[in-house]
C-alpha cells in the first residue's frame, strides 16, 4: 500500500470515503472536493492512481462478499397476513449466484468466438415461407371464420338484438 501519510489530506477523505460507498460521486461530496479533482490526481500522481487503485480492490471485495451472502445466505423478508407480520420467507438471489459461479468456474461464463471479438455472433433461424404457420394453440380447434365479418367479431343475424 503506498505511504498515505503523502497522499494530501482530502485525497485521503476521499479515499476513506471511497472504500465505504463504491462511489464517486458519493466520496467526493464527503471529502468536499469535486470529482474532477479527483480524476486529475489519477492522472497526474502515481502514488494517488496506486491509492485509489487499491480502494477500488477493497471495495469490490466488499460487494463481491455480500453478493456472495445474498446468494448463498439469501435474506429474509418479512410475511404478512392481515397486514400484521407472521414470519419470515429466506429469498437467494439466483442472479448474484450465477455471476459469482462466472468469475470463479470458466466453464459457466459465456462463450466468445475466437475471432477476437466480443461479440457473440447472430442467432440466424432458417424460415421457410411456403410453410403454413404452426396454430396458435396445437390441439385447440381454431374457430371458423364467418362470411362477411371482414376478420372482425362475428355478428349472428339470428339472434335477437344482436343486429
Amino acid at each position: 500500500m503506498p505511504s498515505e501519510k503523502r497522499i494530501p489530506p482530502k485525497a485521503r477523505a476521499f479515499l476513506a470515503a471511497y472504500r465505504e460507498s463504491g462511489s464517486i460521486t458519493k466520496a467526493a461530496e464527503a471529502a468536499k472536493i469535486s470529482r474532477r479533482l479527483h480524476y486529475y490526481w489519477s492522472k497526474e500522481s502515481p502514488l494517488y492512481k496506486e491509492a485509489f487503485l487499491e480502494a477500488e480492490i477493497e471495495t469490490g471485495d466488499i460487494y463481491e462478499d455480500e453478493a456472495k451472502r445474498r446468494g448463498v445466505e439469501g435474506t429474509l423478508e418479512p410475511v404478512f397476513y392481515k397486514g400484521k407480520p407472521c414470519g419470515a420467507i429466506r429469498r437467494h438471489s439466483d442472479f448474484l449466484l450465477a455471476m459469482i459461479l462466472r468469475r470463479f468456474k470458466p466453464e459457466y461464463r459465456e462463450k466468445r468466438p475466437d475471432d477476437g471479438t466480443d461479440t457473440v455472433p447472430p442467432l440466424i433461424i432458417d424460415v421457410q415461407p411456403d410453410q403454413p404457420d404452426p396454430p396458435a394453440n396445437p390441439g385447440v380447434p381454431e374457430p371458423e371464420a364467418v362470411p362477411g365479418a371482414g376478420g372482425g367479431p362475428a355478428i349472428r343475424e339470428d339472434v335477437p338484438g344482436s343486429g
